[in-house]
């Protein structure tokens, strides 16, 4: 057997359809199993916890932080440790940083809506 009886066989094309109503059938046995499903609900009763954890959580944090800041020596430790940072942002050129990121973002947030518009107005 050589390259040409190869090419031969392999050009051959033999259509194969489906027998009548196979298509049909699968349709309908598509549907079948489809309706016979139940709707998938969300388990609300395994969520509940957590969500009333989170909000307990969340409600313990803010009493404490009210109780905290009620205290001057706190507050003047956290007015000292905020200028040490900003301080410390100031000789690294943290500022500088902000900066580009910000000019980053606002730049990616135009070109993106500038598309966003031309892609619309050309459907």
């Amino acid at each position: 057997m050589n390259h040409d009886d190869i090419d031969q066989v392999l050009t051959i094309e033999d259509k194969i359809t489906p027998s009548t109503g196979f298509l049909t059938s699968v349709k309908e046995q598509v549907a079948r199993e489809a309706a016979a499903l139940p709707e998938l609900e969300f388990p609300w009763m395994r969520v509940l916890p957590q969500f009333l954890a989170t909000i307990v959580a969340i409600a313990a944090a803010i009493w404490h932080a009210i109780g905290v800041l009620s205290d001057p020596a706190i507050i003047a430790a956290l007015n000292e440790q905020i200028l040490q940072l900003s301080t410390l942002a100031a000789g690294m050129g943290l500022q500088w940083i902000v900066l580009a990121v910000a000019m980053t973002v606002i730049s990616i947030t135009i070109s993106s809506s500038l598309v966003a518009g031309i892609t619309r107005s050309a459907r």
